[in-house]
């Protein structure tokens, strides 16, 4: 896609449709002010994000997003699920699966700003179930996020370090097995907590004393040193953490209206934009036209396709925001394939039938269909 400093000549001829594009970077690209008829269905700003695990690997350790790379080790083989955004993974309370890492500074909370967002779908409730935790069964606690098995309800609690509670909250509605719940706790320094579920009203409590960190080890699944009756049953998506407070639209934004928000850890700011939109550039596309099996070039912007073959994408490696229109101007068949096993839209390809275009844009790591 050329650079939108060419949109200065006012020259537009060329345009990009949009339909249900997620998690498109624009703030400090110039792109956004060139978006026709689109509406941001959610923003939201990473600056200060520490740590993000998608939980989209099949199996063994999470890896975090984020060039922190806070990678959670794997304890006693947590499983995969469908989750909320693309894959989760299933916390077995029966066989004790969680996820831990040791203590460093990154994941201490303590008297800072901080906020921990993710989603729990619950596979059984009445127990106690430990969802993203720093604490041990004795004394060393700073942070727990948990279900309680008395009430359901999701409690964020904060800790002096030393084991005595320095504010809690639990949220007003009783969770069931089977839905989705999105949960966002946050922490103002030497102020108070907050607690959002599925973006409602917030649950709050003032800090009564100062919180502190300790040595023990961030947990998700269950709490460090813990057991099978005090492990999650549960599947869990999208976990992260900013050393600061999330606004309450960010909140929201991250809710998305109940459907979620997958971003990049390492942009500034996301848009999820609605159908019938637009990008609109200065400047003409360069074509490009193909009648037999190609390697689709760093240079090339439309493919004008007759045949029946594959056009192979580049690595989506370094080239975030990079775009292909791929027209299939014949009657045969034109396979996309993306570059080894990088996916497009979580397929190894895509089959573009005679008249048909597709969009793809680079998100760094694999293509996304536009």
């Amino acid at each position: 896609m050329p650079d939108p400093k060419r949109l200065a000549n006012l020259d537009f001829d060329s345009t990009y449709e949009i339909k249900n594009l997620k998690g498109l970077t624009l703030a400090g690209t110039g792109w956004m002010p060139f978006i026709k008829n689109a509406t941001a269905a959610g923003a939201l700003d990473t600056t200060s994000l520490i740590a993000y695990w998608k939980m989209d690997e099949p199996s063994g350790n999470a890896i975090d997003s984020h060039s922190n790379g806070l990678t959670l080790t794997d304890t006693n083989s947590v499983g995969f699920a469908t989750g909320k955004i693309n894959g989760g993974r299933q916390f077995d309370r029966a066989s004790n699966r969680y996820f831990t890492r040791a203590s460093e500074s990154l994941l201490q909370f303590g008297n800072v700003n901080f906020t921990i967002s993710f989603w729990v779908k619950f596979l059984s409730v009445s127990v106690g179930q430990q969802l993203v935790s720093k604490r041990n069964s004795g004394s060393s606690r700073e942070i727990e996020i948990s279900l309680s098995g008395a009430t359901n309800k999701i409690n964020f609690e904060l800790f002096n370090g030393s084991g005595s509670t320095v504010a809690i909250v639990a949220f007003g509605t009783a969770c069931t097995a089977g839905p989705w719940y999105h949960v966002c706790a946050r922490h103002t320094a030497s102020s108070g907590i907050n607690l959002k579920v599925n973006d409602g009203t917030a649950v709050t409590a003032a800090d009564s004393g100062t919180a502190g960190t300790n040595s023990t080890a961030f947990t998700i699944g269950n709490f460090a040193s813990g057991t099978g009756t005090t492990a999650a049953d549960a599947i869990i998506d999208e976990v992260a953490i900013w050393k600061r407070t999330l606004s309450d639209a960010e909140v929201t934004a991250l809710y998305n209206g109940g459907s979620g928000l997958g971003y990049s850890a390492d942009q500034s700011l996301h848009a999820d934009l609605n159908c019938n939109s637009k990008i609109v550039y200065g400047g003409r596309s360069k074509i490009t036209s193909v009648t037999a099996a190609y390697i689709a070039q760093a240079s090339d912007e439309v493919l004008l396709c007759n045949g029946t073959f594959t056009v192979t994408l580049p690595t989506a490696s370094g080239i975030g925001g990079k775009v292909y229109q791929i027209k299939n101007v014949g009657t045969g068949l034109v396979t996309v394939d993306g570059y080894s096993t990088e996916t497009i839209d979580g397929s190894l390809t895509i089959v573009v039938n005679p008249g048909s275009n597709l969009y793809v844009i680079s998100d760094g790591a694999n293509w996304v269909i536009i």
